[in-house]
């Protein structure tokens, strides 16, 4: 559905590492493998993740290993509140705050940063267009057609007595 969602974007392309991969890698081990097949240490690599997931980042697997080897890109929906007070001071330091349309830059040039962000492109999660597909309602609205009729097509989150 990656590669169809982004087949028109002639700025991005799809990354097949984690289909490739006999087991189901963590995010970290991808991260890990990307620096090493590209050789891009020099290379700024960037990983979005909604605020929701970045609540409950410290209980993925080797978290400050993922942090020390991409920046972090948190978006944050319209009326979710992102609490910080959990955060580890040495992932606070590395914030780059976003949010509201200023900038306030707790970090240092040599670290990679988290960046937090309200900026949406839409206002939805993936588990309302999984409970709107599931319920057979459109969800064109939210995704790139070619993705809707691909879900439509094989009745993905579907109950499986549909």
């Amino acid at each position: 559905m990656t590669v169809l969602a982004v087949e028109n974007e002639p700025q991005m392309v799809a990354s097949l590492f984690e289909i490739e991969r006999p087991d189901l890698p963590y995010s970290v081990q991808t991260v890990t493998r990307l620096r090493e097949q590209y050789a891009i240490a020099a290379t700024d690599l960037f990983f979005l993740i909604g605020a929701d997931s970045f609540a409950e980042l410290h209980t993925w697997r080797d978290p400050l290993t993922l942090i020390e080897n991409c920046n972090l890109v948190v978006t944050t929906r319209p009326g979710y509140t992102l609490d910080l007070e959990a955060t580890p001071e040495s992932w606070r330091r590395r914030i780059v705050d976003m949010r509201g349309g200023g900038i306030v830059d707790n970090g240092t040039q040599d670290e990679t940063r988290i960046f937090l962000t309200d900026l949406t492109w839409v206002d939805v999660s993936a588990t309302q267009i999984r409970d709107a597909a599931r319920a057979g309602q459109s969800i064109s609205q939210w995704v790139p057609p070619r993705v809707a009729d691909y879900i439509e097509k094989y009745g993905l989150y579907r109950a499986v007595n549909d």
